[in-house]
């Protein structure tokens, strides 16, 4: 979209991409279960054994699942117990029904996290469908509830865990905030990860957590100080725009908007449940990118 293409930094927006680009794949192959990992990815012990039967555990209960989180982080406690993630799903917004559908399987309240996953080839098309285009961070906006028709659950325990380390996605160093240890035990998550996401960018400057939270602390000071209407408005005002900014960039995006580059043609394809491959493009991109003709080979010299 035009705001992730203006506010979002380019890490993020590849990310998007290539999750783009692997339901592609899944829906051109035809697979019936496919699974993501990203290569922070730390799985567990005895990963495949497990993941094969959480997957056939979900299946029994739901045919038609479309996602299973193999890990995760924010909400995404299966019995609710979020802790400091809550502020984080408030200012989000995007808040699912927690429920247990089994003993290993449940339904999250606010995940975020795409290091590990597992995805149907009903899901495939699913997420093809509602994210067409990049748009914000691809987890928070995938697994937003604001995709209702998405059939999304997690497994307990998790069998993957991100190790948080080497992040392409262009957020702020750890710093000062790398030993204040973990926010959520349960999904491994350490405040120095969660502190230094990038929120959105302006220029160079890129907003983070810690950032908007220093700029609330500054401007509550200002205004306990000055006792001004006037830096109470401008504080007030500032800070509802960074909100706004990341509502409006991880809103939901029509399938009728064209899609972006490289997901062009299958986007509208999977919309539409059309037969087109994964790689064939639209008529026009054919046209746009289409290589001009070979010159004919030359005649030899004449003797």
């Amino acid at each position: 979209t035009w705001l992730c293409r203006t506010f979002s930094p380019r890490g993020v927006i590849g990310c998007f991409m290539s999750h783009q680009n692997f339901w592609a794949s899944v829906i051109e192959r035809g697979d019936e279960v496919a699974i993501v990992l990203e290569d922070d990815a730390y799985l567990e012990p005895g990963f495949a054994a497990n993941c094969k039967a959480r997957i056939d555990e979900l299946t029994a209960h739901d045919p038609d699942w479309d996602v299973c989180l193999l890990g995760a982080m924010g909400c995404a406690h299966p019995k609710g117990e979020h802790g400091f993630n809550m502020l984080f799903a408030q200012y989000m917004r995007g808040m699912r029904r927690r429920r247990e559908i089994s003993e290993g399987i449940y339904v999250p309240r606010r995940p975020a996290g795409t290091h590990a996953y597992a995805v149907s080839a009903k899901g495939a098309r699913a997420l093809a469908r509602m994210c067409p285009k990049a748009a914000f961070h691809i987890d928070l906006h995938a697994w937003s509830s604001a995709h209702r028709d998405l059939r999304l659950y997690a497994c307990h325990p998790f069998l993957a865990y991100q190790t948080f380390t080497d992040s392409t996605i262009g957020g702020d160093e750890p710093g000062r905030s790398k030993g204040l240890g973990l926010i959520d035990e349960h999904c491994r998550q350490p405040w120095s990860h969660a502190l230094n996401e990038p929120m959105f960018k302006l220029g160079s400057f890129i907003m983070t957590p810690a950032k908007h939270q220093a700029l609330m602390c500054a401007a509550t000071a200002s205004i306990l100080y000055t006792r001004s209407p006037v830096v109470a408005g401008g504080a007030a005002s500032l800070l509802g725009s960074c909100w706004a900014l990341v509502q409006c960039m991880n809103r939901p995006v029509s399938v009728r908007e064209p899609a972006s580059v490289p997901a062009v043609g299958y986007a509208a394809a999977v919309a539409a449940e059309a037969p087109i491959s994964a790689g064939e493009p639209s008529p026009a991109a054919a046209a746009e990118f289409a290589m001009p003709p070979s010159p004919p080979p030359l005649e030899p010299a004449a003797a």
